[in-house]
C-alpha cells in the first residue's frame, strides 16, 4: 500500500466534518409514547421497505470498563430480572407495528448481553415471533468470560447463530490500560478454544489505537487469532470519553494519551494492509472476513441502527425508520419505570435522501458509490450538494438501474464519518442518562 500523504489525510477528515453538519444538522427531538408514534407513522409500510433488523440493548454489566462511555448500568440480580421484564413488555406493546415487519436480523448488543440467559434469550425469541416472524440470524455480543460450554450450549439449543467476542487485545499490559481486568490473555484463550466448538466462524471484536501501537505489535495479535482460524474480525478505534476513569487518568499524567486522530487513521490503513495481506477483504467499514469464506453469518453492531432500518428495543435502543429516529431512554430506571417513553425525531424528504446517502457511504465498496435516482428537485439537489462536498466529477446516470453511480473522494472520508457519527451517538446518549428526566425537547 502506497502512504497516504498527511495532508491528504487532513483534507479528508475536514470533508467529513464538513459533510456531517450538512447530514445531520441539529434536530429537534420530543419525548414521545413509542408505541403510539410508531403505530400512527408506520401502520403500513411498502413490500420494499418492510425488511427490518430488530436490535436488544441489553445495559448491564458486571464491570464497568475504564474508557467506557456508554450509557450502562451495574449488575444485580434484581436490576437484570426487572429489564428482562421491561424488554419482554416493549415487545409485547408494539406488536402491532412488529406485525407489519419482516424481521431479517435479531442481535442482542448492550452493556453485556452475554449475561442473558438461555432461557431469558428464547422467551425473547419466543416473543417476538408471537407478533413476526424472524427470518434471518439472530447472533449476540459476548464477553471472554462468559464463552463457556453451558453457556454456549444453552444459546445454541435457543438457535443463536453466531456470536462476537469483544476481546479487545491479547496484551495484559493494555488490558490493564483499560481498567479492563476481568480477562486477560488466558480467559481469551478459553474463550476462543471453547467458541470455536459451538460457532467456527465467530467473530473476535478488537481495540486499536493504543498508546505506543506499532504495525509490529498488530500484525502479532492478528497472527495469534489467525492460529485459531478467526475469519472474521471487527474492530474499534479506542475512544476517549468525557466523564470515564480513562480520561481522569490521562489528565493527571497517570497513563500515557492515545494517539492522534491523524495517527489513529495510519494505525488503520496498517491495520487495512495486514488483513488484505493475510487474506482478508473489508466487508463493511472496520469489519474483515476471510476471502474464502463465502457464507458468513454477519454479526451487526449497535451502530448500524443508525443508518439502516432497525427496530431498538431496551434501554438506550435507537430505532431508526426511513427520515425517522427514536431513542429510547437510556436511563435504566426510567426505562424500567415507562419503557415507552421516547425521543423521536420525525423528518422531511430531505432527511430520507440524506440518509439513505449516508447508508450508501458506509457501506461503499472502495470509491464507487451507488445511490437511488431521485425524480424530484429537493432530492436531486441533495445529491448534487453531496457530490460538491465530496469534490466528485463523475456521474453516471443508469435508467435501467435506477441509480447514480459516482467516484466519492476516497474512502477515507468514510472513517472519518463514522468515527464521527459513533463518538457523538455515544457522548449524546451519555448526556441523556444524566438528564432524562429534566428532558423535554432536545437537539442532537
Amino acid at each position: 500500500m502506497i502512504p497516504i500523504p498527511d495532508d491528504k489525510i487532513e483534507r479528508a477528515h475536514n470533508i467529513s466534518i464538513e459533510l456531517k453538519k450538512v447530514v445531520d444538522k441539529p434536530k429537534r427531538f420530543v419525548k414521545v409514547n413509542k408505541q403510539t408514534f410508531l403505530n400512527t407513522h408506520f401502520h403500513a409500510p411498502d413490500k420494499a421497505t418492510r425488511d427490518i433488523t430488530v436490535m436488544i440493548n441489553f445495559p448491564l454489566c458486571n464491570f464497568i470498563c475504564g474508557y467506557c462511555n456508554f450509557p450502562v448500568e451495574k449488575y444485580t440480580p434484581r436490576i437484570y430480572v426487572k429489564t428482562v421484564e421491561k424488554i419482554l413488555s416493549e415487545i409485547h406493546q408494539l406488536g402491532e407495528f412488529l406485525s407489519n415487519y419482516r424481521v431479517t436480523a435479531l442481535h442482542f448488543s448492550g452493556g453485556t448481553p452475554s449475561l442473558l440467559s438461555g432461557d431469558d434469550i428464547d422467551a425473547i425469541i419466543g416473543s417476538l415471533e408471537m407478533h413476526t416472524k424472524i427470518n434471518g440470524p439472530i447472533t449476540i455480543e459476548m464477553n471472554p468470560e462468559d464463552v463457556t460450554d453451558k453457556k454456549l450450549m444453552e444459546y445454541s439449543e435457543v438457535g443463536l447463530d453466531n456470536i462476537r467476542i469483544g476481546v479487545q487485545t491479547t496484551n495484559n499490559y493494555l488490558l490493564e490500560y483499560l481498567r479492563r481486568f476481568t480477562h486477560l490473555k488466558n480467559t481469551v484463550d478459553m474463550s476462543l478454544e471453547v467458541g470455536k466448538e459451538y460457532y467456527p466462524e465467530l467473530v473476535v471484536e478488537l481495540l486499536y489505537n493504543f498508546p505506543d501501537s506499532s504495525t509490529e505489535k498488530m500484525a502479532a495479535d492478528i497472527e495469534y487469532f489467525l492460529d485459531y482460524k478467526i475469519k472474521q474480525f471487527s474492530f474499534y478505534p479506542l475512544f476517549v470519553f468525557p466523564n470515564t476513569s480513562l480520561q481522569r487518568f490521562i489528565e493527571k499524567g497517570k497513563v500515557q494519551p492515545v494517539p492522534s486522530l491523524l495517527e489513529e487513521y495510519k494505525t488503520y490503513l496498517s491495520l487495512d494492509n495486514i488483513l488484505h495481506g493475510k487474506g482478508f477483504d473489508e466487508f463493511r467499514l472496520l469489519y474483515y472476513v476471510a476471502q474464502e469464506q463465502k457464507e458468513i453469518v454477519y454479526v451487526p453492531s449497535f451502530f448500524e441502527a443508525l443508518f439502516t432500518p432497525t427496530l431498538g428495543l431496551g434501554a438506550g435502543a435507537i430505532t431508526s425508520l426511513s427520515d425517522t429516529m427514536i431513542i429510547n431512554t437510556p436511563d435504566l430506571k426510567s426505562y424500567i419505570e415507562s419503557p415507552l417513553v421516547a425521543l423521536a425525531y420525525k423528518g422531511t424528504v430531505a432527511d430520507q435522501v440524506w440518509k439513505n446517502l449516508f447508508n450508501a457511504l458506509l457501506f461503499a465498496e472502495g470509491d464507487i458509490i451507488s445511490l437511488p435516482a431521485y425524480k424530484d428537485n429537493l432530492s436531486r439537489g441533495v445529491v448534487i450538494n453531496l457530490l460538491k462536498i465530496l469534490e466528485s466529477k463523475d456521474i453516471i446516470v443508469q435508467n435501467d438501474r435506477k441509480q447514480i453511480t459516482f467516484t466519492a473522494f476516497g474512502t477515507n472520508v468514510l472513517y472519518f464519518l463514522y468515527r464521527l457519527y459513533v463518538e457523538s451517538t455515544i457522548t449524546f446518549l451519555s448526556k441523556l442518562k444524566r438528564n432524562w428526566n429534566g428532558t423535554q425537547d432536545t437537539f442532537f
